[in-house]
């Protein structure tokens, strides 16, 4: 036999209720119509999903195991069932408006400077620093817009349809120990970093090694990455044991035992870029969203305890970049 969505749901509203009648209420049916689609099904698969009693519904060991890979793939068909019904809509405003954002010192803010700009709209907020799916999710219409970022000269190549502006550029900071001889400036120099042992992210789309090794080779050396890691707490804790590593400026300040500083001559710096399709029904409110995810920026810099060395000329750091695919 195969399952449906159907099947997924109900299985998935039993397992989450532990009973039969508030899955029913769950689902928007009634408690015989969820009792009698349970057993039809159990007869088809041919083992027993739940066990009833009186005061709720418990898994049987296959229905453990059905529930875990329901958890995964209900999203997944979600997703998908979303996204045909807007392709075949595409004329139509979409129910829900999905932004797509890496991690950012304005991520908090834009899903609600969004649903300023189309008045009305629910707006969903999807986390994901591979920049690469992020554009794609924009081509093919799982995403209606994404707040990236990306590098100069490392810009990506963009999908059909697909129009970016990027509105702001900012600097990068230097964390390393709170002792470190370089923590008693309040600027740092990328020469000045060609001996340490570094800690930086893993290689992922966003091309920033291929920027870092490049600029660094300008310089006269290579960086020395001795550690990876994706984790913010575990980066930390590997800079207050000596090593240096990279992050925004305009991010909130670190915990104790390590020092943040301005990395010298905008060094490193990174464009902040918003990614949306030329279709959609972002293109008519784009450039209000740019001007506001500017001021949202400038507001949430603020919190940053370098805002003061970088803050001196604002209008330097604001940028109007805009572009397309290239054509082929």
């Amino acid at each position: 036999m195969g399952f449906d969505v159907r099947h997924l749901r109900l299985v998935a509203a039993i397992g989450r209720a532990g009973n039969l009648s508030k899955a029913a209420a769950a689902l928007g049916i009634s408690q015989p119509a969820v009792s009698c689609q349970l057993s039809r099904l159990e007869k088809q698969i041919g083992y027993r999903l739940f066990e009833r009693h009186d005061t709720g519904a418990a898994p049987t060991p296959m229905g453990e195991s059905l529930l875990r890979r329901v958890d995964a793939v209900l999203p997944l068909m979600d997703d998908l069932l979303t996204d045909i019904e807007q392709r075949t809509m595409a004329d139509a405003e979409p129910a829900v408006l999905r932004v797509g954002a890496v991690c950012s010192a304005i991520v908090g803010r834009i899903g609600g400077l969004v649903a300023g700009a189309v008045q009305g709209a629910t707006v969903s907020v999807q986390i994901d620093d591979c920049v690469l799916r992020l554009l794609d999710m924009v081509g093919d219409r799982r995403l209606d817009l994404a707040a990236i970022k990306e590098y100069p000269g490392y810009e990506h190549a963009l999908p059909s349809s697909v129009q970016v502006t990027a509105f702001m550029i900012d600097p990068t900071a230097v964390l390393l120990p709170e002792l470190h001889p370089l923590a008693a400036r309040d600027v740092i120099q990328l020469t000045d970093l060609r001996d340490e042992e570094w800690v930086l992210h893993p290689v992922d789309s966003s091309r920033f090694h291929e920027y870092l090794f490049a600029t660094c080779a300008q310089l006269g050396f290579r960086p020395n990455i001795i550690h990876q890691c994706k984790s913010e707490d575990a980066t930390q804790q590997l800079v207050r044991s000596g090593a240096i590593s990279l992050s925004q400026a305009g991010s909130p300040g670190h915990g104790p035992g390590i020092a943040c500083r301005l990395l010298g001559r905008n060094a490193l710096a990174r464009k902040h870029v918003l990614a949306w399709r030329r279709d959609g029904l972002i293109d008519t409110v784009a450039a209000d969203l740019v001007s506001e995810l500017k001021t949202a920026y400038w507001h949430e810099a603020r919190r940053s305890p370098l805002f003061d060395h970088w803050v001196r000329e604002p209008g330097e750091w604001e940028l109007e970049e805009s572009r397309g695919p290239i054509a082929v």
